[in-house]
């Protein structure tokens, strides 16, 4: 027989063959001894083989460490208390050096996504979701535990609130068919392409609480400000009676002049943009009527000149062939008239100037008496024609 090691590759063993070992028993001599009869020393039921296991195998206090554990044939797992455990149990970790058993999932506080038999309650956690479906009868339940009534909207109560179930009319808003109160849009503007319907009889149109009378239209006032109800033959006409009640000074002689400061009366489309420009609000042809009232207080005559001047502050633009010159005897007093043909556009305005040849030449307004009215120094006539 060659040595052990001159072998060149070791075969897989069966209970029959032999193995050499030394007896104790006899002397320490070298016997050949079966496989099987060795293993029958230590007892049948300590091994069992790892392929068609006869018996149950118990690690005692060792671990069993596997890649993978395959169930053939009905296998089962029996947890600490000797328990497999029933349909939908899962098998929990009770901690470290415990071991595992089986438990509802509904003991450790799951529900079953689909056909939950519980509640879920969050706590302080929030959930995060692509949408919400309604199944049956389903419903939400808000911060005070109401599902809210049939109209209602799920309100925001600001950031760490819950929200709330409230008429929408409480929130300022009204539907928008079937409206229940007005609505007031405050500085905002409505907006629509679709038209303002207003049905029925009695459904007025209110512009700073006027509704208007029979006939009339609504006139623009200009941007920034309301419209207006007017009558129809005011809306192309134009007029207006500006006028000084008192007395002008000559401070400036030629071919220097003065400015005349007015106040306005009757008007309309007609506007005193300040106390000496008059400032036109439709374009058109306006004849404008000028009455002035002259006291020349020295001994000789001497002369008045006036004109008009259009569109200030550009002192070289006078209205063609505005100039009208006037003369006055010494220590006298006369009134004169000027009429005139202007042309202006929209937002066009007038100023009217006078010029003396000596500051002893001013225009004269008188005050009222017991029985008459005050006298104005001038007055000024302004109507529109087409």
């Amino acid at each position: 027989m060659a040595k052990i090691s001159t072998y060149p590759f070791p075969a897989s063993p069966s209970l029959s063959d032999y193995v050499i070992g030394t007896d104790t028993n006899d002397s320490l001599n070298t016997k050949n001894f079966m496989i099987s009869d060795i293993l029958s020393l230590s007892g049948s039921s300590v091994y069992v083989p790892y392929i068609g296991a006869t018996q149950d195998v118990d690690l005692g206090s060792n671990n069993l460490l596997v890649t993978n554990i395959v169930f053939n044939l009905g296998g089962t797992i029996l947890d600490a208390d000797g328990v497999e455990g029933t349909v939908g149990q899962v098998l929990s970790s009770q901690g470290p050096g415990l071991p595992p058993l089986w438990q509802d999932i509904g003991v450790l506080g799951y529900v079953p996504y689909t056909g939950a038999t519980t509640d879920v309650n969050l706590g302080n956690y929030s959930i995060y979701t692509g949408g919400i479906t309604f199944n049956n009868n389903g419903t939400i339940v808000d911060g005070n535990y109401v599902q809210g009534t049939l109209g209602q909207v799920l309100t925001s109560q600001g950031p760490g609130l819950s929200p709330l179930w409230q008429d929408v009319e409480s929130l300022g808003y009204v539907p928008y068919t079937g409206a229940t109160s007005n609505v007031d849009l405050g500085s905002h503007t409505l907006d629509t392409s679709s038209g303002i319907i207003l049905s029925g009889a009695t459904a007025p149109l209110m512009v700073n609480g006027s509704e208007g009378t029979t006939v009339q239209v609504l006139k623009s006032q200009g941007p920034g400000l309301s419209p207006i109800w007017a009558n129809v033959s005011s809306i192309d006409n134009a007029y207006a009676t500006v006028f000084n009640s008192v007395s002008v000074p000559s401070v400036n002689t030629f071919p220097a002049s003065n400015v005349i400061d007015l106040s306005i009366t009757s008007n309309n489309n007609i506007t005193l943009q300040t106390t000496n420009i008059v400032q036109f609000a439709i374009s058109g042809i306006y004849k404008i009527t000028v009455n002035l009232s002259v006291i020349n207080s020295s001994g000789s005559g001497h002369e008045l000149k006036f004109f008009i001047r259009k569109n200030t502050p550009t002192l070289s633009v006078f209205v063609f062939d505005s100039k009208r010159n006037f003369y006055i005897d010494g220590n006298t007093t006369n009134n004169f008239s000027a009429d005139y043909f202007v042309s202006v556009n929209s937002t066009d305005t007038l100023e009217f100037y006078f010029s003396p040849d000596s500051s002893t030449v001013s225009l004269l307004g008188l005050g009222s008496g017991p029985t008459y009215p005050a006298t104005p120094s001038v007055v000024i006539n302004i109507n529109k024609i087409s």
